[in-house]
């Protein structure tokens, strides 16, 4: 389970857990701080996970040439632990991270209170000091902003823009067109382009046509999970579209496709049907939850999903073409 997944379990299921440190309020930078000329932190990453019912969470950082990992636990059921009762956590149960030779053990395991006014453990494992090799194994981190971007912080300016979108993808057999066309409530003709990418984040454009109309738009993806992204998105002009057109990403085509929105139970399906694949098509589906449950529409035939495959992106599509 990765750190993002973990506060998601924790999130949705407090009630089984002992207290994780509170993270939600605060905005995390990996920035310099400066301690009067005489020393600086630097923020590296993060991560997130569970021994049992008892979640921790860890920060790493470096300071005047040693990097350390500070780890968060709750002191409930560990009130009297000793230093080497909590080391013994870290390593053998939790399994944090692994000691190697010159390894530093823990020397003091100051308390606080967080936010929320649950008391921790601020234990803080040395992983290096000057140009010595690190001396314990493991303990992965992830940047700060894939936390940030997760507690609503990705763009403090258009915060109320972005939205969380969670979609399943799903292989399916050529469709009946007519039929489509019977039970659908929307059509559109789409020509999606995508353009050079931004520090992560996938970029495109969309020309989409329904009746007589056409409209413009610009669209921003940040991956969370497979499954989850953060996505801004917003309508432009035929002279923004054509601007930004010249930022296509090389040796890449746009991809043309005739979309069919079609009601199931509670949802709304997309089908994608592409003018260069005559054999396949996607069908695609927003949820609330990457949990909830979905009713898939009679009029398709599934061959799989393919939500966790990177080859039947429409990126990929337009970069490396239809013959998968």
């Amino acid at each position: 389970m990765n750190g993002i997944d973990a506060i998601k379990e924790y999130r949705n299921n407090k009630g089984k857990y002992l207290p994780l440190v509170d993270h939600e309020v605060q905005q995390f930078e990996s920035r310099i701080y400066y301690d009067d000329g005489c020393g600086y932190d630097v923020n590296l990453g993060w991560n997130c996970g569970f021994f049992e019912n008892r979640p921790y969470f860890y920060e790493c950082w470096a300071t005047d040439g040693i990097t350390v990992i500070t780890v968060f636990i709750s002191t409930i059921g560990l009130e009297d632990a000793t230093l080497s009762e909590l080391e013994k956590f870290l390593i053998e149960d939790a399994k944090i991270y692994k000691p190697k030779e010159g390894y530093y053990s823990l020397t003091e395991a100051p308390k606080f209170a967080d936010s929320n006014g649950n008391e921790f453990y601020s234990l803080n494992i040395v992983v290096g000091l000057e140009d010595r090799p690190a001396v314990i194994d493991g303990a992965p981190i992830y940047s700060f902003s894939v936390l940030n971007e997760f507690n609503g912080y990705t763009n403090q300016d258009t915060a109320e823009k972005n939205e969380y979108e969670i979609e399943r993808k799903f292989l399916i057999r050529y469709p009946d067109i007519d039929l489509l066309e019977q039970v659908c409530t929307r059509q559109l003709s789409i020509a999606q382009t995508y353009l050079v990418t931004e520090q992560n984040i996938s970029r495109r454009i969309r020309m989409q046509e329904s009746g007589n109309k056409t409209e413009y738009w610009y669209n921003e993806k940040r991956k969370i999970t497979d499954i989850t992204r953060i996505e801004d998105e917003k309508e432009i002009s035929k002279i923004e579209y054509e601007n930004l057109y010249k930022e296509k990403l090389p040796n890449s085509n746009t991809i043309y496709k005739t979309r069919y929105c079609i009601p199931s139970g509670k949802h709304i399906f997309e089908i994608d049907v592409f003018r260069d694949w005559t054999e396949w098509a996607y069908a695609e589906v927003e949820l609330a939850s990457e949990e909830e449950a979905y009713q898939l529409p009679e009029c398709v035939s599934v061959i799989k999903e393919v939500t966790h495959d990177k080859r039947y992106t429409n990126r990929s599509l337009a970069i490396n073409g239809f013959d998968i």
